[in-house]
């Protein structure tokens, strides 16, 4: 009889043991065993992802993948090698022990005791003492490349590249406290130690408030803090990135947006040079009178913040301007942010009007 084992780190499958093989919910049919290709290039780049998290992993013939780490169940012309295992471990955790309820007449553990249950400062990170009693989300937490697109709008390589690139400056920068307690940065202590989340946690949390809109108490329950640290860390987070990717957005030169056009307008429109729309987000309704009227949308009828983002022909964002109340009219932002500065003559603009490109 054939033995089949998984080679992945964490990953306990093997056909000897049928009743303890953990199949993931995105395996269709049965748990299947894949052999690690003979070709070197295939082989090359299984052995690179599989020894993730292992030292001194060597690839040979015998040994095999199961279906739990591959994108969509098996090796498949759009995904022919094994991701998932890179986000988290594929590791069952045991089930935790049952604790005690207090009794009435006992007294419970008081709010200092709690906090040291729950962290201990190591160095700029807090590590995690009572597993029990913390459920913060974690990046690990999302296990397929579908969920961290969801959550996130990212896929995990771009995550972690993101993440890795604004890391060290990330470590020393000063958290927002408001207009007045942030302005004097002489008075500023750098509070790394003092967070519940670690940095990769609180970059999560920004990409799930900016993806899916979600209210600061829904993050606060997820990520098991406080109102005010969550609303300080978005704060924090959101003006940072704006800082360190800024670079990123560029208008391109007219010869280069021609040279990489797609097919499709190459052959109907080989002159657009930018694509225009101007979305509208929801927001929470500003406590300033003033402002709130200034937010009203009559077309969304809700409160709501827009801008206008100009999008290459090749799907790139070339072109964001600065936030507009709802109220603003789209012809207006368009002359306002001075969009028809950066045209040239013979230029064509594409826009969306009432959900159709118009040119």
């Amino acid at each position: 009889m054939t033995v089949y084992r998984c080679c992945v780190g964490g990953c306990d499958n093997d056909s000897r043991y049928k009743e303890k093989i953990v199949k993931r919910s995105h395996v269709e049919g049965e748990l299947r065993w894949h052999h690690i290709p003979k070709q070197p290039e295939k082989r090359k780049q299984w052995t690179k992802n599989v020894s993730k998290g292992l030292s001194g992993f060597v690839a040979s013939d015998h040994k095999t993948v199961c279906s739990n780490h591959f994108e969509y169940g098996k090796p498949t012309f759009a995904s022919p090698n094994p991701t998932l295992f890179s986000v988290p471990s594929d590791k069952n955790k045991s089930s935790p022990r049952k604790r005690k309820l207090p009794t009435r007449t006992s007294e419970g553990p008081s709010t200092k005791e709690t906090k040291e249950l729950k962290y201990k400062e190591t160095g700029s990170q807090c590590t995690i003492i009572n597993p029990l009693a913390y459920s913060s989300l974690t990046f690990a937490h999302l296990t397929r490349e579908h969920d961290v697109n969801n959550f996130t709008g990212l896929t995990v390589k771009s995550f972690r590249l993101i993440f890795d690139h604004v890391k060290g400056k990330a470590l020393v920068m000063h958290y927002w406290k408001g207009p007045k307690r942030t302005g004097d940065l002489s008075k500023l202590k750098i509070d790394r130690q003092m967070r519940a989340l670690t940095l990769e946690q609180e970059f999560l949390l920004t990409m799930m408030k900016l993806r899916l809109g979600l209210f600061l108490f829904d993050l606060t329950f997820r990520f098991d803090i406080s109102a005010s640290a969550t609303s300080s860390i978005f704060t924090t987070w959101v003006k940072f990135l704006a800082k360190e990717l800024k670079w990123r957005l560029v208008w391109p030169d007219r010869v280069d947006t021609h040279r990489n056009l797609p097919d499709m307008f190459r052959k109907y429109y080989p002159k657009c040079r930018v694509l225009l729309d101007c979305p509208e987000i929801y927001i929470e309704t500003p406590s300033d009178l003033a402002v709130a009227a200034q937010c009203w949308s009559d077309y969304k009828h809700h409160r709501t913040i827009k801008f206008l983002v100009g999008i290459t022909p090749n799907g790139a964002i070339s072109l964001p301007s600065d936030g507009y109340g709802g109220r603003a009219s789209d012809l207006f932002i368009v002359e306002d942010c001075g969009f028809v500065n950066y045209l040239k003559p013979h230029d064509q603009v594409m826009g969306l009007m009432s959900g159709k490109p118009h040119l």
